[in-house]
């Protein structure tokens, strides 16, 4: 789906990624009102996330060799 959105993707890790932007790390239901104010949409907008939800999702890649991507 990413990918027929043609968006560009980058992997983070998300509680680095929260204390590099001065955001909370373990205030669930804070971060669900910056990511609210912030535009993004989800789950959080009906109930609190948990920890799990928070982090995200990871994405792997297919199967290809390293020699071939391009970046």
């Amino acid at each position: 789906m990413i990918e027929e959105r043609e968006y560009k993707t980058i992997e983070v890790h998300p509680t680095s990624t929260r204390k590099a932007l001065h955001m909370p790390t373990k205030d669930y239901e804070e971060i669900g009102r910056i990511f609210a104010y912030l535009g993004i949409r989800g789950a959080f907008e009906e109930r609190s996330l948990t920890f799990h939800e928070v982090e995200g999702y990871i994405i792997v890649p297919k199967k290809k060799d390293w020699r071939m991507l391009e970046l």
